[in-house]
């Protein structure tokens, strides 16, 4: 079998497309043959080495979709020849091994590319928003960063769960695919750069406050104690004491003075957050 190894941090080209040993399933896993594999801009990070605890070598690949082949020593609910999808380490590979709980079943209605879009994007966003804001219909959602996987992602799951949504965005493409999408607001990105937008950010919800806002922002973003635009917006459209953000990914650097400790909690409640309803998944 073979796969696209890293063996030195940097640019596409160290992408190799080598043989590899085939792996076997132990407790508790499965190999499955990849038929589909997302690609996720994290792995890019991974590749150049600024995506933290980032091993060498390693083989790409954050998700997959394909068929089972064997199934390891404890492993219930699964058989081979099964079609399924889930996330794993090293999916851009003929086969990889998944851990059964990160797998499940594909179904029928569903084709290998389709599946293998799934698991990092859609769950992630599923996670912020069910397990952690526990959002019920009606309420408010400020989504940021729209136009991503998992901003996409939260937007669909929350207007499916009859939520009215705001939506940011870095582009028109983006804003247009959006509203397809059924977002109620659009905010251009562009418009981050005028403070006036966070000081008057109730006035685009006609005074009504939104109970959760869901970052996934597509460019690095200072994390440091002066709190960042992104949050300022958050801020200016949520209400107190009820403030909840979720961080559910960033594309780019923390960019803060090297002697000066992120501390993300501690800044939020300097800005007057319960730090209790901030959730990292970065």
């Amino acid at each position: 079998m073979k796969g696209y190894i890293v063996h030195e941090f940097g640019g596409p080209e160290n992408m190799l497309w080598e043989a590899l040993p085939r792996p076997e399933p132990g407790p508790g896993q499965l190999l499955v043959e990849v038929h589909a594999s997302g690609m996720n801009f994290a792995e890019t990070r991974m590749r150049a080495g600024t995506y933290s605890g980032q091993p060498l070598p390693f083989v790409m690949g954050m998700e997959g979709a394909g068929i089972v082949r064997e199934v390891g020593p404890g492993v219930s609910g699964f058989e081979v020849g099964q079609r399924v999808f889930g996330r794993a380490r090293g999916c851009h590979a003929h086969s990889v091994l998944f851990d059964a709980e990160h797998l499940m079943p594909l179904p029928d209605t569903l084709s290998f590319i389709e599946g293998a879009a799934i698991p990092v994007g859609w769950l992630t966003a599923w996670h912020a928003l069910h397990t952690v804001a526990e959002i019920t219909p009606g309420q408010r959602i400020l989504v940021e960063a729209a136009g991503g996987s998992v901003g996409s992602a939260a937007l669909q799951i929350a207007r499916q769960h009859d939520c009215w949504v705001a939506a940011t965005a870095s582009s028109d493409r983006k804003l247009d695919k959006a509203r397809e999408l059924g977002a109620d607001l659009l905010i251009h990105e562009a418009y981050y750069t005028n403070e006036e937008l966070a000081a008057g950010g109730r006035s685009l919800t006609d005074g009504a406050p939104a109970p959760s806002g869901h970052s996934s922002y597509g460019q690095a973003t200072d994390l440091a104690l002066d709190s960042p635009f992104e949050f300022e917006l958050s801020a200016s459209l949520l209400p107190e004491p009820a403030t909840r953000i979720e961080l559910a990914g960033r594309s780019g650097p923390l960019s803060r003075p090297e002697d000066q400790p992120l501390d993300l909690q501690a800044t939020l409640q300097l800005e007057g957050m319960d730090p209790d309803k901030i959730a990292l998944f970065l």
